[in-house]
């Protein structure tokens, strides 16, 4: 390869121009993820049965569902939890189960269940990072006139339904937009029992005729004279006023309006939903959760999803929208932090080259072959499918200082023969041959390391092979560019009989360990006894340690949750919250935005409460200010240590021994 490398110099730079153009391309189109793609063998199941109490549903519909899914082969186990009105089971299988064809399974072993009348349709979701949304805003609208909380609650539901929610759902890479602190709107008619008697009508009769307007729709199609014509039927009130104006009989000189027969101000949108808490800073607001698409990158859509709010804000004056989760934001921050690493360590291994071979010429050369190897990474990252992410960014990381070794083995080899008199390209075939066995077999030897993880399955598998396969890339390709372009650039850019000074550090150095080896072979045995002390004092440290999956990191959130007692009203529960925020952002200069929620709220995953937080409890979302002062576990220690003095006398019908956690 040197050979062909050194007398083909064009061919060498039209290689490289092309890994230069694929890397880059590659790059580009590579989706920027927080870990790589986890297939967990987890799934689970959420049936309603609406107005039954957690034993009916136990009954009814967790132990059904328990005794379908027990015959799925590879499965582990099932735990389920009943709550009144829904059930919730979570299916466990062995690791490496093709958990597509488990909910195919499931599905048909649940469709032949039978339910009792007024069981719902089983929801069957598996667990992936996927479920979770890759952002979460409160968006909400302020209004001129003076409101009480529920109206604008009311309010903010009916614009968001109306005119918001359609442009979420289509902005590219959405796959479903879910709601949470929305009010449950309903139309309150109070009617006037006098006025009623006046006109010989009761309450049912206005009701029968409420209704029988409130139709529209298509009844057919017709043809017109070569033309189809939609047939439609009924005008559905849409507004207040329209309901206000509803005609609902006629005394004979005039006709006589819903409103001439309710008492005043007593037709109104209320909020059915009397225990539910939704508030930001304070503030009503609607929490919006945003999924994302399979095949879309979670930055990409992110991107996406602000650019469509910052367009909703435009068109709507008095809207504002806070964001709470930001997936994207957190993903770009770890993955920069990692890409600034890798940069600062490049540039640390070529400066230190450059201290050792005193020479910018090969210093130059080895300092390039960095960058074309991470270029050449990506562009075989993308042709085999692996994202970017913590996990390949980190094993790329460990790389780099590996990625110089080849290279460096190559032009110090050849660095010798010029300067035994051998002519530079002569130096470039040889010096590169010679050492081409040592570096491919130490190569070869470090990717081996990996190998077993092409038998492993599962958690393990999904997680690590990432790095694996970037570590086996990214010195597989130093592995070709040290024998091939090395010598090429060599041949053209090193000079001639070029004699290497040895300077005083180095003659230090070199002395220093001539001295450390004597040493060692003359003391064999107390040598070996360090090296067996350090190792068993190595393997001592990290059982102390301990071992978790993935380290912890300060992505500026915490979630809080007061478990209250069960016969708390919800008016206290409120009141303890409103409180409480108003302390923690007086208290505490490091917190952004504090959102709030009580009960259960109308999206997918409120009915998963059991499993990701409560749904009667006090449930705090706090983010933090990126420039904080005090890390994430120090200002969730303050936010404790808050709550445990608060003084719980201060709301009415509450005391400490209310609060159970």
């Amino acid at each position: 390869m040197s050979n062909y490398s050194v007398k083909k110099p064009i061919t060498v730079l039209m290689g490289v121009l092309i890994i230069i153009v694929l890397g880059a391309y590659s790059l580009t189109k590579l989706p920027l993820t927080l870990f790589p793609d986890i297939n967990l063998p987890f799934v689970v199941t959420m049936t309603t049965y609406p107005g039954e109490n957690p034993e009916t549903v136990e009954k009814e519909i967790t132990d059904k569902i328990e005794s379908s899914v027990a015959t799925i082969g590879n499965f582990e186990e099932v735990e389920s939890m009943s709550y009144e009105n829904f059930a919730v089971s979570i299916i466990t299988f062995a690791d490496g189960t093709n958990m597509d064809s488990v909910v195919i399974e499931m599905r048909e072993n649940l469709n032949n269940i039978v339910f009792e009348e007024g069981v719902g349709n089983t929801r069957i979701l598996r667990i992936s990072p996927d479920m979770l949304p890759v952002m979460t805003v409160t968006l909400f609208k302020t209004y001129d006139e003076e409101l009480t909380d529920e109206e604008v609650l009311i309010r903010n539901t009916e614009w968001i339904n109306q005119d918001v929610l359609n442009d979420l759902n289509s902005i590219e890479g959405v796959a479903d937009v879910s709601i949470s602190g929305a009010a449950d709107v309903i139309l309150q008619v109070r009617l006037d029992d006098e006025q009623l008697d006046n006109y010989g009508l009761t309450q049912n009769e206005v009701l029968s005729l409420i209704e029988e307007q409130n139709t529209g729709g298509l009844v057919g199609v017709a043809l017109d004279e070569g033309e189809i014509r939609m047939l439609y039927l009924g005008n559905r009130p849409q507004t207040l006023d329209e309901i206000k104006n509803l005609s609902i009989t006629y005394d004979g000189s005039s006709v006589i309006k819903l409103s001439d027969l309710a008492i005043e101000g007593g037709i109104s949108f209320i909020d059915a939903s009397e225990e539910s808490y939704s508030k930001i800073n304070g503030k009503q607001g609607i929490q919006i959760s945003f999924q994302k698409q399979n095949d879309i990158g979670i930055t990409d859509v992110t991107q996406n999803i602000l650019a469509g709010l910052d367009q909703v804000i435009e068109e709507n004056p008095g809207a504002e929208y806070m964001v709470l989760l930001d997936q994207g934001e957190y993903i770009n921050t770890s993955i920069s932090s990692v890409v600034q690493n890798i940069i600062v360590g490049g540039i640390l291994a070529i400066l230190i080259l450059f201290v050792f071979l005193k020479d910018i010429k090969p210093t130059l050369i080895i300092g390039l072959a960095i960058p074309i190897s991470v270029i050449a990474t990506f562009m075989l990252m993308y042709f085999s499918n692996v994202t970017l992410n913590l996990v390949s960014m980190g094993g790329l990381a460990l790389a780099i200082g590996m990625l110089v070794d080849n290279a460096v083995v190559v032009i110090e080899n050849i660095y010798r023969m010029i300067s035994e008199g051998k002519s530079k390209k002569e130096a470039a075939i040889k010096g590169a041959q010679q050492v081409a066995g040592a570096i491919t077999a130490s190569t070869l030897t470090t990717i081996a390391v990996f190998l077993p993880l092409v038998f492993v399955e599962g958690l393990i598998s999904d997680v690590f092979m990432s790095m694996a396969l970037t570590i086996a890339y990214s010195l597989g390709a130093s592995l070709v560019i040290a024998l091939s372009v090395v010598p090429s650039m060599s041949a053209k850019m090193l000079d001639d009989q070029k004699e290497v000074k040895e300077g005083k550090v180095i003659h230090k150095l070199k002395s220093w360990y001539e001295s450390s080896v004597l040493f060692t072979i003359k003391h064999k045995a107390l040598t070996i006894s360090v090296v067996l002390l350090l190792l068993a004092g190595s393997f001592f440290l990290v059982y102390q340690k301990g071992f978790i999956l993935l380290p912890e990191s300060d992505e500026g959130s915490i979630d809080i949750n007061i478990e209250t007692q069960s016969l708390t009203s919800f008016q206290s529960k409120a009141d303890l919250a409103d409180l409480l925020t108003t302390e923690l952002l007086d208290e505490i200069e490091d917190i952004d935005t504090i959102a709030v929620s009580i009960g259960s709220n109308n999206s997918g995953m409120a009915m998963m409460g059991g499993m990701f937080g409560s749904s009667s409890g006090i449930n705090f979302t706090i983010n933090l200010k990126d420039n904080r002062e005090l890390s994430t576990i120090e200002n969730e220690s303050l936010m404790l240590d808050i709550i445990e003095s608060f003084d719980y006398e201060q709301v009415e019908n509450l005391t400490k021994q209310d609060i159970l956690e």
